[in-house]
């Protein structure tokens, strides 16, 4: 009944793998393929309905080969929480029936706050979708707050359930174990410092955001506040979602630094949100015109902002978020960090998406998904790829638990592990240890 991680759902799944014992990685590997070929199969089946037929198996294509791929080999909650995220989005877009359809959002919402505990931010992302829909669509008010009593009340009703199973402290939203840290603070010049930390973080969600999908993100922006736009829904709801869970994972990590200032300063963890690179892939297929009209005087602004933003990025190099701490942080601006060449090449080929769409905007769609994107994963993977061979490698951590292992079956004996305070690679140790018998405390 108690979880340091806000999981339960998946921290089932894993206690129920962890019965396969010597087999248990082998398995879990090819339940992530498997739970990463469902969730592509659906982002298959959503962008079919909104774009052609070439195009949703190229996206389908792009989205099995991207880097995101490598939670498949993580023991991490990222690829359950893919698959389940685009079976939600299917059923959200798709559903016919009106009062069903936002009792199932809602009940999915609440599984994948089960699955991971950020899950929670899809709730106020889909609320924001449904008010601009509200507004962009002239819905009557009736409609509108019976869709947001529903969404709501559903989920407050699942969630007061859980405290059948799970303990008053686990179902926090961050878990026992990160939610604690968000009750160290004191005084109002700890929060204040703990914004500076913040500002500091997030200006390199900000910078990683720019680079990889500027261009998608200034699309949807514009037409986020224009009435009776024609443009599909589905587009605009991962920006809602990049926009709270890139605001989490910089306050998340800020609270770190704030309790340990050994801590990295500068990670920029993406991993909160980089299941959303389909639906951002997805939004520039509508990208067909200018996101600016050069012969308006306000949209000069707006191409000097963009061009001042480059000249930053080129002049400072963004030297303190290379690198960005772990394999598992930003994994599509790898092949950004990865030497001086390729972070010129691949900021300069970002600037070129953006002047093809001022000059030629008809080709934006193909020179930023058949070209640009392409290119950033494959440079990325180079990386990724040597990192996972390094991590393959047994090091002391592993020798450690292997012996430790061998050294209680002897004794009969099953160890009570104390797992507070752990760090990386002692989790290592941990993995051989790992059994269905073993107390963790």
């Amino acid at each position: 009944k108690n979880f340091d991680f806000s999981s339960p759902l998946y921290v089932f799944i894993f206690k129920i793998i962890t019965l396969f014992e010597e087999n248990f990685y082998k398995i879990a590997k090819i339940l992530n393929l498997l739970f990463f070929l469902i969730g592509n199969i659906f982002v298959y089946k959503i962008s079919i309905k909104v774009t052609q037929i070439n195009y949703s198996k190229f996206l389908f294509l792009i989205s099995s080969l991207s880097t995101y791929n490598f939670y498949s080999s993580a023991l991490m909650p990222e690829m359950i929480f893919y698959m389940y995220f685009y079976i939600f989005i299917y059923l959200y877009f798709f559903m016919k029936n009106f009062y069903f359809k936002y009792i199932v959002c809602s009940t999915n919402i609440f599984i994948l706050f089960l699955l991971k505990g950020t899950g929670i931010f899809i709730l106020p992302a889909i609320l924001l979708n449904e008010f601009f829909k509200f507004l962009k669509k002239n819905e009557t008010p009736k409609n509108f707050f019976i869709k947001i009593s529903i969404i709501l009340t559903s989920f407050i009703v699942l969630f007061c359930l859980t405290k059948f199973f799970i303990t008053k402290n686990s179902n926090f939203i961050f878990g026992s174990k990160y939610g604690s840290i968000f009750k160290q603070i004191n005084n109002l010049a700890e929060i204040v410092y703990i914004f500076k930390i913040f500002i500091n973080n997030y200006i390199g969600h900000l910078v990683y955001n720019f680079l990889i999908f500027g261009l998608p993100i200034f699309f949807i922006i514009k037409n986020l506040f224009l009435k009776n736009n024609k443009l599909n829904e589905i587009i605009f709801l991962p920006f809602f979602i990049l926009i709270l869970f890139s605001i989490f994972s910089s306050l998340n990590h800020a609270m770190h630094v704030y309790t340990d200032s050994n801590i990295n300063l500068f990670r920029v963890t993406t991993r909160y949100y980089d299941f959303i690179i389909p639906l951002m892939l997805m939004s520039c297929f509508f990208i067909t015109n200018s996101i600016i009209q050069i012969k308006k005087k306000r949209n000069i602004i707006i191409i000097l902002l963009i061009s001042l933003i480059y000249i930053l990025i080129f002049y400072s190099q963004i030297i303190n978020f290379r690198p960005t701490s772990v394999i598992f942080d930003s994994i599509l601006f790898r092949g950004y960090i990865y030497n001086d060449f390729f972070f010129n090449f691949l900021v300069f080929f970002s600037l070129v998406c953006f002047l093809v769409n001022f000059i030629f905007p008809q080709k934006t769609y193909k020179v930023f998904l058949f070209l640009y994107f392409p290119i950033v994963l494959i440079i990325s993977s180079i990386p990724i790829s040597k990192e996972i061979n390094t991590y393959k490698k047994p090091n002391k951590f592993d020798s450690v638990g292997i012996i430790l292992k061998k050294h209680y079956k002897s004794l009969g004996e099953e160890p009570t592990i104390i797992s507070d305070k752990l760090i990386g690679e002692d989790y290592r140790v941990l993995f051989f240890l790992n059994s269905p018998n073993v107390k963790i405390t």
